[in-house]
């Protein structure tokens, strides 16, 4: 089981429990707010906890199960929390809402980040929340101001497009 969270030092704080060692935690000095968004890839070997740091930055802690914890930060006008998935055609994908209102999707493909917005300046006042559905489809959710919208992207049409949803 794993668990991360925000202290109120602002550190983010994993809690890791195995049957052979029991409960176990690492509390890194991270400077973040909000909620941390957390996924797990190849087969449960490798997870990450995406957050907000406090200067707006996308933090992320990540274990490999050969090399260990390591963590990275890239520049970025984050507003809000992020949302990750193991996505269907990367890695990994981190959504996340900049301060403009765009979505930004960036993702780990092959070995090396690449980005790309899913959505606009203006197009979100909400944070997003990321699913795969099946093996062919990501879908972001997100609120406009005035409606919830899907962006969704799938294997055949290999391209973002948002529709309204109420």
């Amino acid at each position: 089981m794993e668990v991360f969270f925000v202290k109120n030092n602002e550190n983010l704080v994993h809690l890791g429990w195995t049957s052979e060692y029991g409960w176990n935690t690492s509390d890194w000095t991270t400077y973040m707010t909000g909620k941390p968004t957390a996924i797990t890839w190849d087969s449960g070997g490798d997870m990450a906890a995406f957050y907000e740091q406090i200067n707006g930055n996308v933090g992320e802690e990540n274990w490999d199960w050969q090399t260990g914890w390591a963590a990275q930060t890239w520049v970025a006008s984050l507003s809000g929390n992020p949302s990750a998935v193991a996505g269907i055609s990367n890695t990994i994908d981190n959504f996340y809402r900049e301060t403009g209102g765009n979505i930004v999707d960036r993702y780990l493909s092959g070995v090396s980040w690449a980005t790309t917005n899913v959505v606009g300046s203006n197009s979100s006042t909400g944070n997003p929340f990321a699913i795969t559905r099946g093996t062919t489809n990501e879908e972001v959710f997100y609120w406009n101001g005035t409606s919830i919208m899907d962006a969704n992207w799938n294997t055949t049409s290999q391209a973002w497009s948002a529709v309204q949803i109420n």
